[in-house]
């Protein structure tokens, strides 16, 4: 396998992750996207960073986190406050009905995967989790990258 190959494999990964998880979110009462869903999980995570942090730890535009961030405080997911005279940035964080919605998309989309997936396969998608988050990581802190990137 080359990277490119592994790349084309994570993509169809990840379309097949949003469709599972819109299925799922189809049923939940709270009108939420799954791009949502995951970028209000990387706000519990990470509580109190901004919009452009966020965009670096989701992979999300600025301009698009800063429609999801519309999107799930009308929604009172999360909340937002502003910074101080010293610190200009909105500072995000999940609001107790976000923390509740969390926890029971989690529960669902858990269940729905447990229907579909043997445990074999389950276990396949386990096995890969650690190993793809190291290469994320290592892409994000990849100093000559961003720089190539940028250009």
């Amino acid at each position: 396998m080359n990277l490119l190959s592994i790349g084309i494999s994570i993509s169809k990964l990840r379309n097949y992750h949003i469709k599972m998880l819109n299925k799922v979110l189809k049923g939940y009462p709270i009108i939420i996207s799954a791009p949502e869903y995951m970028l209000l999980w990387s706000i519990q995570q990470n509580p109190g960073s901004t919009q452009y942090r966020l965009s670096q730890i989701s992979g999300y535009s600025i301009q698009r986190c800063s429609q999801m961030i519309g999107s799930l405080e009308k929604s009172h997911l999360v909340r937002v406050n502003s910074g101080d005279e010293h610190d200009k940035g909105r500072h995000i964080y999940t609001s107790d009905q976000g923390e509740t919605a969390i926890r029971e998309i989690y529960d669902i989309f858990g269940n729905f995967l447990r229907e579909i997936f043997t445990e074999e396969e389950a276990r396949i998608f386990l096995d890969v989790d650690e190993p793809l988050l190291k290469a994320v990581h290592s892409l994000q802190n990849n100093e000559r990258l961003k720089k190539e990137l940028r250009s």
